[in-house]
């Protein structure tokens, strides 16, 4: 087999994105001439987007996948899928009539799940690069990666000089999460920027769109502590996008967060990491790289500790 335009379909969030990675590279590997588009989040999707990865990413919202669920295919679907020589579809795989509808078409098609079946004990990394057996698939390097351009480096210095950071490689903490059970307490956070700056080193802390709470008050108990001379040291980090923010952190010399989509970002830099876990199972959602993973963690002790390793 040896296809011109392939098509990607993969709808996850961050981390699940993230983890896809290996597997989106092992694709491009095994078909290095072709043409890759990928129909997912396009917010996501600009992380591989002609960074290696994929040519192009299109918005899932763009096409009428959701008739196929109904066991239809429109017009203007079935033309943009006709011009497909291979789909792999990591979304859809549990319904029974997208499956039928999708491999009707001319394409040579894989239909699987995003993710590993609950209960799967596989790495979610390995569970995809499984999937593409079939393929004749079965890739070496299952590290996600990402592969940012001059120009997202040129942009993420500029932004470090308006912070008035130069020459100095902070340390990056994400107190933030998709849901509190999966965040270590904001008072340890604290406690550790605390210890990190008393010890002069720079502490950047990074905000997702929905960590505003939890970020204020962390900066609120840091600022609180630290002398004022030293405040400087203390940086938050405006709203980003997420090539601009991989971009920030891998000038990081490491970063701590809980589990969520910017540890895994934050890890696919190839940053050292200490991921801290919860209730998550780590064997199959932990990031990789040069990444120290700590399940509930009891105080600053045993992180600082991890970071000594990196």
């Amino acid at each position: 087999m040896n296809p011109s335009k392939i098509l990607i379909i993969h709808t996850g969030a961050i981390g699940d994105f993230i983890l896809a990675l290996p597997a989106m590279g092992a694709v491009r590997r095994r078909f290095p001439r072709a043409s890759i588009e990928l129909l997912g989040i396009p917010h996501i999707g600009i992380l591989a987007e002609n960074r290696f990865y994929v040519d192009r990413v299109e918005s899932i919202d763009a096409r009428p996948l959701h008739r196929l669920f109904v066991g239809e295919c429109p017009v203007e679907l079935a033309r943009y899928l006709a011009d497909v020589d291979l789909i792999i579809s990591w979304f859809g795989a549990a319904d029974e009539t997208y499956r039928r509808v999708l491999e009707r078409m001319p394409a040579r098609t894989i239909i699987a799940r995003s993710r590993p079946p609950d209960g799967y004990p596989i790495h979610a990394v390995d569970y995809l690069l499984s999937t593409l057996a079939p393929l004749g698939i079965d890739d070496e390097d299952r590290v996600p990666r990402l592969f940012l351009t001059d120009q997202d480096r040129q942009r993420a210095k500029r932004l470090w000089s308006q912070l008035g950071v130069d020459g100095e490689r902070p340390v990056a903490l994400h107190p933030g999460s998709g849901g509190s059970e999966k965040c270590w307490p904001t008072s340890q956070f604290a406690e550790l920027a605390w210890k990190l700056i008393e010890s002069g080193r720079s502490v950047v802390v990074v905000e997702g769109p929905a960590d505003h709470q939890i970020v204020e008050k962390l900066v609120s108990s840091i600022s609180s502590r630290v002398a004022a001379g030293s405040l400087h040291r203390l940086i938050r980090l405006p709203l980003l996008s997420l090539v601009d923010l991989a971009a920030i952190l891998e000038g990081c010399s490491a970063y701590v967060g809980n589990d969520s989509g910017i540890t895994h970002l934050a890890a696919a830099t190839g940053i050292p990491t200490v991921a801290l876990f919860t209730v998550t199972d780590p064997a199959v959602w932990g990031p990789r790289g040069r990444v120290v993973i700590l399940r509930n963690p009891p105080d600053t002790r045993s992180v600082m500790a991890a970071l000594g390793t990196l």
